[in-house]
């Protein structure tokens, strides 16, 4: 592997705790399957799993021209990175008190599914927010964005599959007001501890 194994299980328990944040794909999917069934939720998750291919691809090409051009750039980002999921957690976590606003609907489920995760910036942010802290720049980077970005998709179709098989009890459950600001509370308590995690990982490392 090129990635050492500690580092790799790192990333694994970073991504686990950023994909388990709810927003708006997870949502739409929950919505589908609970309003046309499985077969509509899973083509919803088949459109949000191919925008989030793109962009893997998209921020490991941008990452590796940018490292192996300006090496000091990858201590840049890396603060950014983590800077942006502490905001990000403050800004969801003030939310809690703000409506539920349901993606739209309309289209194929497919191409509903990709078009909201690929207008949505958040798998790009954060894959360029966590690449740096678990990437050795003076090794060869393309077999390890092949490792991350491969992980990063298994795991985060591992934690939709889920919300298709369950969608109708979850959008029930999803549609309590206390329900859904709870979630957002617990959604901006991971970001913040992602992105401090992150942080510590570039203080301390």
């Amino acid at each position: 592997m090129p990635i050492a194994m500690h580092v790799y299980i790192t990333f694994v328990v970073t991504t686990l705790m950023i994909m388990s944040v709810p927003d708006a794909s997870k949502m739409l999917i929950l919505s589908r399957s609970a309003s046309a069934g499985v077969s509509a939720g899973f083509l919803t998750l088949v459109g949000v799993k191919t925008a989030e291919a793109i962009q893997v691809v998209i921020v490991s090409f941008g990452l590796s021209w940018l490292i192996l051009s300006y090496p000091y750039i990858f201590e840049v980002i890396t603060v950014l990175g983590a800077g942006y999921l502490i905001y990000l957690g403050i800004c969801r976590w003030q939310a809690a008190s703000k409506s539920i606003v349901e993606p739209g609907k309309e289209g194929s489920d497919f191409l509903t599914g990709f078009s909201i995760s690929i207008a949505n910036p958040k798998t790009l942010i954060f894959l360029a927010a966590l690449y740096p802290h678990f990437l050795t720049h003076t090794l060869p980077v393309a077999p390890q964005f092949f490792v991350l970005g491969g992980t990063f998709l298994f795991i985060a179709t591992l934690l939709d599959l889920p919300l298709v098989l369950g969608g109708g009890i979850a959008e029930h459950m999803i549609r309590s007001p206390r329900i859904h600001n709870l979630l957002k509370r617990f959604n901006g308590g991971v970001l913040l501890t992602a992105g401090v995690f992150l942080m510590g990982l570039l203080i301390f490392r």
